[in-house]
């Protein structure tokens, strides 16, 4: 007998295959360290640091601890550039424990902070100047507003005073808010930066009104043709 949801659905629901949203965190890091997506993870990580990156190797995801007492940090994604920088990658689909309209969302920028520091020093040190350690990137993708009163969807934080005087660019929180491209959206995907792209497809891939603008972006990217591909086999 047939289901009575089936008997209801439209041609179009027949032959448009459900997506699994990008932005759910498990199918985010599958897409980026799948054995088949190394091209992927390297074009995201190009578009984050805004430059043309040779290689990314996939690091362990949970970075080790010296006392049982200490908070253990666990990214979705961990990697390092064939330059020597460290990219740390989370998905954010729902706000953190904690964060409120009262304090906003103090716990996920603290948590930034946090997790940046020890990435930081999980360098090996020993014998390296400070200066020559490697600069390295906390990047959280978040799919709910984290600065409503900014309007761009990426901010980027260094170390600075209140003058915007550089102390050190040695580590850098990067927040991309997926809720905030209405702008992008609007564009031709030929006009889109490489992060703007990115950011696109992880918000709205799954969307079946999308889809057009979705594979445009991939007749264009690649790596993005790559992850279309990759999710609709992850979803299946």
């Amino acid at each position: 007998m047939q289901k009575k949801e089936d008997a209801n659905m439209t041609t179009d629901d027949i032959l448009i295959p459900k997506i699994l949203p990008a932005y759910d965190d498990a199918v985010f890091k599958t897409l980026l360290t799948h054995p088949d997506a190394a091209p992927v993870l390297r074009d995201v990580v190009s578009a984050i640091l805004m430059t043309e990156v040779e290689e990314v190797v996939v690091r362990n995801t949970e970075l080790p601890i010296d006392d049982i007492g200490e908070k253990r940090e666990r990214f979705d994604v961990n990697c390092r550039t064939a330059g020597g920088e460290l990219v740390a990658m989370e998905m954010q689909s729902v706000p953190m424990r904690g964060d409120n309209a009262v304090y906003g969302h103090a716990n996920i920028k603290a948590r930034s902070v946090y997790n940046l520091c020890d990435l930081h020093s999980s360098q090996p040190g020993r014998g390296v100047d400070y200066q020559d350690l490697m600069r390295s990137y906390q990047v959280i993708f978040c799919n709910y507003d984290v600065f409503p009163k900014q309007s761009s969807f990426v901010s980027r934080f260094t170390l600075r005073d209140e003058e915007g005087r550089e102390l050190s660019e040695a580590i850098c929180a990067v927040f991309v808010e997926l809720t905030k491209l209405d702008s992008v959206t609007t564009k031709d995907a030929a006009d889109m930066t490489p992060l703007e792209a990115w950011s696109v497809f992880f918000a709205k891939a799954h969307e079946p009104e999308c889809r057009k603008l979705i594979t445009d972006i991939a007749d264009i990217k690649k790596e993005v043709s790559m992850a279309s591909s990759l999710l609709e086999s992850i979803s299946q």
